[in-house]
């Protein structure tokens, strides 16, 4: 689907939904157990501040999630699981 050029750029300008006080900081990556679904296996990433650890429960209720919820996807892929912002679900 094409965007046009423009609106793109007025969505940005107005609402990009994010806080013009964010400043981009350096983030760790760890490589998770892969996870098998019907139809697909994925590779599975964590993706957070190094001082803000993805908490082992939020993990585990993506993985169920995906595991318990039709998904459309099917061959190889890969999850990112990104820790952002400064609130967790736990």
């Amino acid at each position: 689907m094409a965007i046009q050029t423009s609106h793109l750029a007025e969505i940005l300008r107005t609402d990009s939904g994010i806080d013009p006080e964010y400043r981009h900081a350096p983030k760790h990556v760890t490589p998770g157990d892969t996870l098998e679904i019907p139809g697909a296996v994925l590779k599975w990433y964590g993706l957070y501040p190094i001082e803000r650890p993805i908490p082992d429960e939020t993990t585990l209720l993506g993985r169920s999630t995906l595991k318990t919820t039709p998904l459309e996807a099917h061959g190889l892929g890969f999850v990112v699981l990104h820790r952002c912002g400064m609130t967790s679900i736990f």
